[in-house]
């Protein structure tokens, strides 16, 4: 028998018992880590300068619309997506100086809870 061969044989061996130590491993640790597909890219009116400065504008508009009318909830839904989605434009800053002063008037009415969660998610 040639003695080269059976290292080879036992480098093969190990390293067979490496992966099925690895398999192993990821089985009792809850499988392998979970990879989420990329999130899609805005629609192409979004992405240009133009479609921006008309439509951020109105966005921060509607939701000012909601607040006046009393639908706080779409308001704010609406301010933090402005804030999230199209952060850096003058209209997030807006958006979050509004979000920040309903913050501020849910505060002062006491009702904490609600101050508390636009603080979090604004940081």
């Amino acid at each position: 028998m040639n003695p080269m061969l059976d290292e080879e044989q036992l480098a093969d061996t190990m390293l067979h018992d490496d992966d099925e130590s690895e398999a192993e491993a990821e089985i009792e640790a809850g499988g392998p880590p979970i990879v989420l597909p990329p999130r899609p890219a805005p629609a192409p009116a979004m992405t240009t300068p133009h479609g921006r400065t008309r439509v951020l504008p109105r966005l921060l508009a509607m939701a000012d619309t909601y607040y006046q009318g009393g639908s706080l909830r779409q308001a704010i839904e609406l301010y933090f997506e402005l804030v999230h989605d199209h952060a850096g434009s003058p209209q997030a800053r807006q958006a979050e100086e509004r979000l920040l002063a309903v913050a501020r008037t849910y505060e002062q009415a006491g009702e904490l809870r609600q101050a508390r969660g636009i603080y979090e998610q604004l940081l």
